[in-house]
């Protein structure tokens, strides 16, 4: 009897002691672990669906799956993350479990910056790309691309700061949006100087390709040659240029007849993408102005008009 009872406690005793989570704790943060970085492998690919878009460079001169790498389930990550793994197979109970848990916290801080990455990544954003689409804008308009302003290098430095250090958070909700607005109006004050420019020049104009609308009533609290309405820019915004994130100003030089028709039309600064300036042109025939007055009466003049197409965030 006292053997048996002996026995019972030493038992008791093992379990009280026992090192360790137990298999099946294990296993279950081994599934977690391994889905975790396949989603992260997943948000990757998204990001680069074919090899055009994986070896698509940032103003960094980096590419997405450079990112991931270092940044996501990296090598100093998992060897973080497998160490308290293993001290949670055999620590003390209470240790282990501590153990556990902060690799869980680890697990889940690697797959929120692999979804921020994705987020400063994704097809739509300016802000990775904007030294070439200043390129573009710019050799659409047969001009050299000037050095932007300091408004604008300043912002890139700020988000390369933080890239740098893996701070993808911090980048996509300041940095980030400060640097696109910084290259938006640069772009923006770039093609206003170009329009009101090469509108000063013998004007070479194409007519309208629709019959004009009806006359819409001016406003008598603006001035004279004014635009009055038309139908919503973004109902002519192509949806493949939206999830390209292509985006810009064109400039068109109207002529406006006495009626408030714009019957001639032409793009006198380009926006960089050829859709959009298509699409320019084809809202630009749903837009009625105010024509320009003289002697009180309305009169045929010319409009430089600026149409902005903008992705919204």
């Amino acid at each position: 009897m006292t053997l048996r009872v002996t026995a019972l406690l030493a038992l008791l005793l093992a379990g009280c002691t026992r090192n360790g989570v137990g298999v099946d704790e294990l296993a279950r943060f081994d599934t977690e672990h391994a889905q975790l970085k396949a989603n992260a492998d997943a948000l990757r690919d998204r990001g680069a669906p074919d090899p055009e878009a994986r070896d698509r460079q940032d103003f960094r001169n980096r590419k997405i799956g450079e990112d991931f790498a270092q940044w996501v389930f990296g090598a100093a990550a998992e060897r973080g993350i497998l160490k308290l793994r293993a001290t949670a197979a055999s620590a003390p109970r209470e240790d282990a479990q501590r153990a556990l848990a902060h690799a869980r916290e680890l697990l889940q801080r690697e797959a929120f910056r692999g979804r921020q990455i994705a987020n400063y990544w994704r097809r739509s954003s300016l802000a990775p790309f904007w030294r070439a689409r200043w390129q573009a804008f710019h050799a659409a308009n047969d001009i050299d691309a000037p050095e932007p302003g300091a408004a604008v290098l300043e912002a890139e430095q700020r988000l390369r700061a933080q890239l740098d250090v893996g701070n993808f958070l911090q980048a996509n909700t300041e940095s980030s949006p400060a640097l696109v607005a910084a290259v938006r109006e640069a772009i923006d004050a770039q093609a206003q100087r170009l329009g009101r420019d090469r509108s000063r020049r013998e004007p070479k104009l194409e007519p309208r390709q629709t019959p004009c609308g009806a006359v819409v009533a001016p406003d008598p609290a603006k001035p004279d040659q004014h635009y009055l309405d038309g139908e919503p820019l973004e109902d002519f915004y192509p949806d493949d240029s939206v999830e390209r994130g292509e985006e810009g100003p064109v400039v068109i030089l109207l002529r406006i007849s006495p009626q408030g028709c714009a019957t001639a039309r032409s793009i006198t600064v380009h926006s960089g993408y050829a859709p959009l300036d298509a699409a320019a042109l084809e809202w630009v025939e749903t837009a009625g102005f105010a024509p320009r007055r003289s002697d009180g009466k309305p009169v045929e003049s010319y409009l430089s008009f600026k149409v902005g197409f903008r992705i919204k965030n």
